[in-house]
């Protein structure tokens, strides 16, 4: 009787000794919010004796949720995937952050064998910026050359949001101020910090206006800022050749769709750029007149870029998108 309770003691002994060592290989990661303002977040992390590394990243809900469904892909796997994996106590600090938004922290540790853990989620918000007066901006154009030009843009601590961006004179006396000023507010790429931008690729010997314009914590809108330049001039380049297009968009501003014809007769191919200067839309031409749909971009205003097939002449015009 006494063998059996010994075994037994020994027996519920091994069992406990198991389970306590069971536990310790389960990782995991302490996070700490150090810092939300209203553009960043910044956490602390810190994994446990038997994490040998974690993967973080932040996003929101909604477009992880969206991506989940496009790419018919776990969450843990995107995370895996997009996010920063660390090795150690660490600290990160996440920039250019939506204003008064909720924004998850993703985590999924990992064990010394490679096992992933499950995920791991902390909800911040963003504070909500500026104020209820009137939104300023404030706009400095400078370094103007033949084909660039450096703009700044700084709000007021009365910003809660803004957008700015540049019109080519032609188009903006042909439209008006106010569809001009329209197009910047519905560019979709809004600013909450100071844009300190270099544009390039401009026409030289050309006026351009520098729009920006802003709305405060009520959604007011401010008055735009307006300034206008004019690039320098290319010795021996007349401006009115240098203007001339070679390509046609009809109509414009346009709705999505558009009809593009190139006046040389040139087969090519057209890229279309935003604000930005991010490529948005690239397609091969076949014919002299092509059907160009672009339903998908948001309203404002974009480059068309076309290389004609077998040559490296390039022809710019802008499109005006206005739905």
């Amino acid at each position: 009787m006494k063998k059996i309770t010994v075994l037994l003691f020994a027996m519920i002994f091994a069992i406990g000794l198991f389970a306590q060592n069971y536990e310790k290989t389960d990782p995991s990661v302490e996070v700490t919010i150090i810092e939300v303002t209203n553009t960043t977040v910044e956490a602390s992390f810190t994994p446990n004796e038997t994490c040998s590394s974690y993967t973080i990243m932040i996003g929101t809900a909604s477009k992880m949720d969206m991506w989940v469904g496009m790419m018919g892909t776990p969450i843990d796997s995107l995370v895996n995937m997009w996010g920063i994996e660390v090795y150690s106590d660490s600290s990160n600090l996440w920039t250019d952050q939506i204003p008064n938004t909720e924004y998850t922290i993703y985590v999924i540790p990992k064990n010394a064998g490679g096992d992933w853990s499950p995920l791991q989620t902390h909800v911040v918000t963003t504070l909500a910026g500026g104020g209820t007066g009137l939104s300023e901006i404030e706009i400095t154009i400078s370094e103007v050359t033949e084909t660039t030009a450096r703009f700044i843009a700084t709000q007021n601590d009365q910003t809660a949001s803004y957008y700015d961006g540049l019109i080519q004179d032609s188009l903006y006396n042909e439209i008006g101020e106010d569809s001009a000023v329209n197009i910047i507010k519905t560019n979709g790429y809004p600013l909450y910090e100071q844009d300190d931008w270099v544009w390039s690729d401009l026409n030289s010997g050309t006026t351009y206006y520098a729009i920006a314009i802003g709305y405060n914590a009520n959604g007011e809108w401010g008055l735009a800022s307006i300034e206008q330049f004019t690039t320098l001039s290319i010795t021996g380049i007349c401006k009115t050749e240098k203007q001339k297009s070679n390509i046609s968009i009809f109509p414009n501003p346009s709705n999505g769709t558009f009809t593009f014809t190139s006046l040389r007769k040139n087969k090519g191919q057209i890229s279309i750029y935003n604000m930005n200067g991010q490529k948005v839309y690239e397609q091969s031409l076949t014919g002299l007149e092509n059907a160009i749909n672009v339903n998908e971009l948001s309203n404002g205003l974009y480059q068309v870029v076309f290389t004609a097939e077998n040559s490296a002449k390039i022809d710019v015009k802008q499109l005006v998108i206005s739905k």
